[in-house]
């Protein structure tokens, strides 16, 4: 074991040298915003303190900021900080209008439609920073620092696997997710702990945060308490679906408290956008004027899930500017190793059919498969556990997932919204290798 250690301490230390070296690299951005300070012009890019970048991670830098200066989730007043030059909803977006991913109820105040989880946890950790600049670049060192411990978690949980930590952490999407604000590497964190932590109350928990971060994910713990139901493990099971339950009803709670002034009813009030402004009623949509509009309101949930037949599933797999095989075909062994089903792969199976169900699967702006982000520590388990022939189209794919690994880690604006191609084209032509007319 003295071995096993000592390469998980090389890996661990590879890993975090490359991740402060990368958050270094600001990239791009708009000169008015920039931090006179702590950025510093090189060329087409700027060099200093880390940046959120696009998506949903201003919005949840938004939420950060509201809880930290104002302690509440009203996000009127923030708006109007942000375009006014405040860094409430990060670098990128000081003196530009921000008022989407938001409802508006009859009050006037702009609530959020992300859960504030999350950024609640980061609040009580960064609040001592408040109407600083650097709680943007702390709460990135501090999403960085959960992709770490979960990639540690990993390798003391297999401990056989401690060298594919080394691809968890650099030849996946979860570098360049884990430098930015999103939910998705904070779940991966927690489901390697639902797998590691031998302590019953302590899953109870953790299925409830994880849980409260994106509601979806109570399926991860829900299934594996389902699982360990099945195989006469039920007082785990007990802990995990009851965990996965009441973080399910206290997100119902919260929604329905925190919206109970608009007009109109949702289980969770997610996915629904109005654009920051004056209060409008929004015709068509249920209120609370009798049980057949709350009934209604599980109908329209039931609305967003109806992709199956459709295109979520070969597009989470292989869309080529939101797949996750066309930058990291070495998960093509690990989605093989999920027919082995049990408590490891049958969630996973669960969470990765849920999200292709999802009309939305494409997940907005982002880079490859947002929603399997948290899937990777169990495709990165898959492939270590397959037998990965033939070795020589193993070796280039893993490569090849090495090179948009670390390029995306490294490059981060360069492939927002780009397949492998558009990626090589924008380079190519911040470079001047290629005509923009062409």
């Amino acid at each position: 074991m003295p071995h096993q250690k000592e390469i998980v301490r090389r890996n661990l230390v590879i890993i975090g040298a490359v991740y402060l070296m990368a958050t270094f690299l600001t990239g791009p951005l708009p000169p008015r915003a920039v931090s006179d300070q702590w950025h510093f012009k090189a060329g087409p890019i700027y060099l200093g303190r880390p940046v959120t970048l696009t998506g949903d991670s201003p919005h949840y830098l938004l939420i950060l900021n509201s809880l930290i200066e104002d302690w509440d989730i009203d996000l009127s007043n923030n708006h109007r900080q942000v375009r006014e030059g405040d860094w409430d909803a990060g670098t990128r977006y000081r003196f530009s209008f921000f008022g989407d991913h938001v409802d508006i109820d009859r009050l006037g105040q702009s609530l959020s439609i992300h859960s504030p989880f999350m950024p609640v946890l980061m609040a009580l950790i960064l609040w001592p920073f408040q109407g600083s600049e650097w709680v943007e670049s702390l709460s990135i060192y501090l999403c960085l620092l959960v992709v770490w411990i979960g990639i540690y978690v990993f390798m003391r949980w297999k401990p056989q696997h401690a060298n594919w930590g080394l691809v968890l952490g650099l030849a996946s999407p979860l570098f360049w997710y884990g430098r930015d604000l999103w939910t998705e590497p904070w779940q991966a964190t927690i489901w390697l702990l639902l797998l590691a932590c031998p302590s019953l109350p302590l899953l109870a928990l953790l299925a409830i945060y994880g849980t409260l971060i994106k509601y979806t994910f109570f399926v991860v713990p829900m299934m594996m308490g389902l699982v360990d139901l099945w195989r006469g493990m039920y007082r785990r099971a007990m802990f995990l679906c009851s965990g996965a339950a009441a973080g399910l009803l206290i997100a119902f709670l919260w929604a329905q408290y925190a919206f109970r002034f608009t007009d109109h009813v949702d289980l969770f009030h997610m996915a629904f956008h109005r654009r920051e402004g004056s209060y409008n009623s929004v015709s068509g949509l249920a209120n609370f004027e009798s049980i057949f509009d709350f009934l209604g309101a599980f109908e329209r949930l039931g609305s967003f899930f109806g992709s199956l037949g459709g295109t979520g599933i070969w597009g989470l797999l292989v869309s080529p500017s939101q797949g996750i095989l066309p930058f990291f075909p070495i998960f093509v062994w690990g989605f093989w190793s999920f027919r082995k089903g049990g408590r490891i792969y049958i969630p996973a199976i669960t969470y990765f059919l849920l999200h292709a169900s999802y009309l939305g699967w494409r997940a907005g702006t982002g880079f490859s498969a947002r929603y399997l982000v948290t899937l990777l520590p169990i495709l990165v388990l898959g492939v270590a556990e397959s037998r990965r022939r033939p070795r020589w189209l193993f070796s280039i794919c893993l490569s090849y997932s090495l090179l948009w690994g670390l390029l995306a880690g490294f490059l981060p604006v360069s492939v927002i919204e780009r397949g492998p191609l558009e990626v090589l084209v924008f380079l190519a032509e911040e470079l001047g290798l290629l005509s923009e007319s062409l």
